[in-house]
């Protein structure tokens, strides 16, 4: 291939990712919440539900990924995945409610459409 053509599919690839990444949004929850389940498999992040919905695009409302699973496995900063993790646990385990900075994609159905990036305990 010829550096030409090689330009093109490089700046191809680029806007493609750009266009996926720029259909999450970012944004908060506007009233505290409980976590009543964490779920976990091999597959990648522990799912999080909440006592009330958060977000219409996310699964059923009342649940988002703890972690951003477009990453691939492993590509995340592990110690800040362990970090949310262990505050979500606390605050499961403790009762008490958190607030949420989190990202959604109205245009993806299920699981994927939703993951937070902040978990903060508070009362």
């Amino acid at each position: 291939m010829n550096r030409a053509v090689l330009a093109v599919l490089g700046i191809a690839g680029i806007l493609a990712c750009s266009a996926a990444q720029a259909a999450y949004t970012r944004t908060t929850t506007t009233a505290p919440v409980l976590i009543t389940q964490i779920y976990h498999n091999e597959m990648g992040s522990p799912f999080v539900y909440f006592s009330a919905p958060v977000n219409a695009a996310c699964s059923n409302g009342n649940g988002l990924y703890l972690y951003d699973i477009n990453y691939a496995p492993g590509a995340g900063n592990t110690q800040y995945q362990n970090g949310k993790l262990a505050i979500a646990l606390m605050a499961m385990a403790a009762g008490k409610e958190v607030t949420l900075d989190y990202y959604y994609d109205p245009g993806v159905s299920g699981w994927a459409a939703c993951y937070i990036e902040g978990i903060q305990a508070i009362n």
